[in-house]
């Protein structure tokens, strides 16, 4: 099972690299590391936390014109994890990451698509 911290380290640094490439915010908000938290280590640690959820609006009340979202589950035999990793083997073969694998003839029949493409969009 991964650490508390180390989720929690991993989601920081995500969060940093978007809103940073992004421009979310002014260049000096990334030179002070002692941002406070907002409760998501807290829910971390208590295991409240199932999925953060991070969107990009044009304006407070605006559309959303981004969205990022980090399941949070530690425990990789868990249904999200054994159903992520077949799911994740069909995406990384499709776009070469990956080896062929009969996976991806299996999943798309069994879940009525075309193309590993419908898995993700």
């Amino acid at each position: 099972m991964l650490s508390t911290t180390y989720i929690w380290n991993l989601l920081r640094i995500a969060i940093f690299n978007i809103s940073y490439i992004r421009g979310l915010f002014p260049e000096n908000y990334f030179n002070d590391k002692s941002v406070p938290a907002l409760g998501v280590y807290d829910a971390l640690q208590k295991k409240y936390l199932k999925t953060l959820l991070f969107c990009v609006c044009e304006t407070v009340e605006g559309p959303m014109i981004e969205e990022y979202a980090w399941p949070i589950l530690g425990d990789w035999g868990s249904g999200y994890g054994i159903a992520a990793q077949p799911l994740t083997a069909v995406i990384r073969s499709h776009d070469g990451r990956g080896p062929h694998t009969s996976l991806v003839c299996r999943i798309l029949q069994e879940l009525d698509l075309i193309s590993p493409d419908e898995l993700i969009g």
